[in-house]
């Protein structure tokens, strides 16, 4: 069964405000309640004094037809998350392994992309089946699904995952204890830094980017990242306007000069590759 990828509006609307203010908050002010600590003095990430990871949602053509080349032309490695039951991804499956055999990871978003339903019982107009009629059970063999899709598309054993709408409840139970035999870590979106001493590897905090985060937000937030030698993690949808949530392609291409202009200090590649390093440390 295939589900259509329709823009969820008034999902990611409510999500984006919430996290967008508490993301203004972190960068308008002298509030450091986003960074928490200073890592261990000892400690670098691969050599380099903190860490990027780009991550892109919903396996949209953007990504493929936009993104992948900006990335290829910087020399970076990026995490993109699809969900499976797309059309989108399968219309491409081609291209998204060719994506694989370059270096970056394809994280499990689901099969499906469940969603808090906030539409009336009689409007299914964002196409996304509803979390709150799952059960862990659901959920679960849902992301094995995936997970055998995507292992047959890049042969990879280790993965990282995305939570659909950052939703991390099913019910009153958070199912992210479940995941640890499936999965090396997993992102949510509360807007936050990770450091080595103060993290969970399966609620990782990212900043979601969208058409109101300029671009001098977007380096003041790294550069906060290099003085406190710390991860962060970016999340991006549309970029060139695949999806409501949306940044601009030459904005986006711009931030990647940026990272580039500071690769000295910086490891910028997939989620799964500095779990891994984070583990081994």
């Amino acid at each position: 069964m295939r589900f259509s990828l329709l823009i969820f509006e008034t999902i990611v609307i409510m999500f984006l405000m919430f996290f967008y203010t508490a993301e203004v908050v972190s960068l308008g002010t002298n509030n450091d309640s986003c960074e928490i600590v200073e890592n261990h003095p000892e400690f670098t990430w691969n050599g380099k004094k903190a860490a990027v990871v780009l991550t892109y949602d919903d396996g949209l053509n953007d990504h493929l037809d936009n993104v992948l080349p900006a990335l290829e032309k910087m020399g970076f490695k990026a995490t993109f998350y699809v969900f499976t039951g797309s059309e989108a991804f399968q219309r491409r499956i081609k291209d998204w392994q060719r994506l694989a055999l370059k270096g970056h990871e394809i994280g499990n978003h689901s099969v499906y992309h469940p969603c808090p339903d906030m539409y009336s019982p009689d409007d299914e107009s964002d196409g996304l089946p509803d979390i709150n009629q799952y059960s862990v059970e659901t959920i679960m063999m849902e992301l094995c699904l995936a997970n055998e899709t995507l292992k047959e598309l890049d042969g990879q054993e280790e993965r990282t995952y995305a939570y659909p709408c950052g939703q991390k409840y099913i019910g009153d139970t958070l199912y992210s204890g479940f995941l640890s035999d499936d999965f090396i870590a997993a992102r949510g979106i509360t807007a936050q830094s990770e450091g080595i001493d103060d993290h969970d590897l399966y609620d990782l905090g990212a900043f979601m980017i969208n058409s109101r985060a300029s671009l001098e937000m977007l380096i003041k937030l790294t550069n906060r990242i290099i003085d406190r030698e710390r991860l962060v993690i970016f999340v991006f949808h549309g970029v060139g306007g695949g999806h409501e949530i949306n940044m601009d392609v030459d904005q986006h291409y711009q931030f990647l000069q940026y990272l580039k202009s500071r690769e000295d200090e910086l490891w910028i590649t997939t989620l799964r590759d500095v779990v891994k390093y984070m583990k081994s440390e």
